[in-house]
């Protein structure tokens, strides 16, 4: 199926100038461009300026725990960006420049280079390996949460989407572009990805896990360069090289349009948009405080779990699926308030959906150990019938 949007009656107006705001807030879209970093409201609000410094950034990952944006420019230089517009260099790539970057399952930044493939970094930025080393530039990525791997867009032939396996970096293309991939994310709920692809009328392809299009979303311009998507909402948002963002649902349907620049946008990314938040690091015998932010399900139960590891998912028909491993240690706690152990795993959320929690992480847990946690939220007004929350890690220190 193909739709097509006129990008003149979609925007009547160009959003260029930057107001002052004290900080983003849940579910504000963020965005990188050679002009600098932004951020705007889910509605495509006018933009404003996360610092007053100016960089060529190249793309844009949200890290959620510690409320910053992780982004890199064309020298190699990854920076994390507080909230309050406190930019830090974090690291510097041997070679080459980050293109587009995700986290995977233990929160490390995994990034798409433009010259020796995909490289997994430390969430601190202190060392950097090799996931996949390749003979051309990596454009565009994202993890599967369902799976963990990989999908990468690469310039080759004139394009292709591949799989990297999270462990191994092993290669499987999923299809040929007629164009590069210049973004990509996956949509959890529909078990599909997106990809912006940088050619004429900067399509937006929804595609299966395998590799097939099922429709093709023609935004018009100069070519896509990013995308990403609102799991609470539901709701994609796609940069173009014309400088515009497209809001767009899970079905394909655009419901806004809105230019933000004369650049590119090349990176874009929800804030906060996770409904479990935890402490990233502990020490073995303490205790980890959960906090629960079920925004579509006020005053609905809810119940939490805890897992040594991390696999292809719970499946929860209508939902989608837990990403989390049903190990011993999950049946154990889910659902449940066992003293001296968890607190709040199970209970009603308030009035705005929160909740929180405690789990204790075992004496004895040698350091570098990792806890996963998980939650969901019962909603008959949700497809499934539940709000399902996201995975988080501590790590043993």
């Amino acid at each position: 199926m193909i739709t097509r949007i006129s990008l003149g009656a979609a925007c009547a107006a160009m959003l260029f100038a930057s107001i002052a705001s004290a900080q983003p807030t849940q579910g504000n879209i963020v965005f990188a461009s050679t002009g600098g970093l932004y951020y705007a409201s889910a509605t495509l609000g006018r933009r404003v300026a996360f610092s007053t410094t100016t960089l060529d950034f190249h793309s844009c990952q949200v890290n959620y725990n510690n409320g910053s944006v992780l982004t890199s420019d064309t020298t190699g230089r990854i920076y994390r960006v507080r909230a309050t517009g406190t930019i830090n260099t974090i690291a510097q790539l041997s070679q080459g420049w980050c293109g587009a970057m995700d986290l995977d399952q233990d929160r490390n930044m995994v990034m798409a280079t433009g010259l020796y493939g995909a490289v997994r970094m430390f969430y601190t930025g202190s060392s950097q390996s090799v996931l996949r080393a390749y003979g051309h530039a990596l454009n565009a990525i994202c993890r599967n949460t369902k799976t963990g791997d990989f999908a990468v867009g690469s310039s080759t032939g004139p394009g292709h989407v591949m799989n990297l396996d999270r462990s191994t970096g092993a290669a499987t293309t999923l299809t040929s572009l007629p164009g590069l991939p210049s973004g990509i994310c996956y949509m959890p709920d529909v078990d599909l990805y997106a990809v912006s692809v940088l050619t004429t009328n900067a399509p937006l392809l929804l595609m299966t896990t395998s590799g097939a299009t099922l429709r093709t979303i023609f935004l018009n311009g100069r070519g896509g360069s990013s995308v990403t998507y609102n799991e609470n909402t539901r709701e994609l948002f796609a940069g173009t090289q014309g400088g515009t963002i497209h809001r767009i649902d899970n079905a394909g349907n655009v419901m806004g349009s809105v230019l933000y620049s004369n650049d590119a946008i090349e990176g874009i990314d929800i804030w906060d948009d996770q409904n479990i938040s935890l402490n990233t690091t502990g020490v073995a015998g303490s205790t980890v405080g959960v906090a629960v932010r079920f925004s579509r399900s006020p005053s609905r139960p809810y119940c939490l779990a805890v897992a040594f590891s991390i696999g292809a998912g719970i499946p929860i028909s209508g939902a989608g699926h837990l990403n989390i491993a049903p190990d011993p240690l999950f049946f154990l706690t889910a659902c449940k308030s066992i003293p001296g152990l968890t607190t709040g795993f199970i209970g009603t959320t308030n009035s705005t959906g929160g909740a929180t929690g405690t789990f204790r992480l075992f004496p004895g847990l040698p350091s570098g150990s990792k806890i996963y946690c998980t939650g969901v939220a019962v909603n008959p007004t949700l497809p499934g019938g539940f709000d399902l929350g996201n995975t988080e890690v501590v790590r043993v220190d």
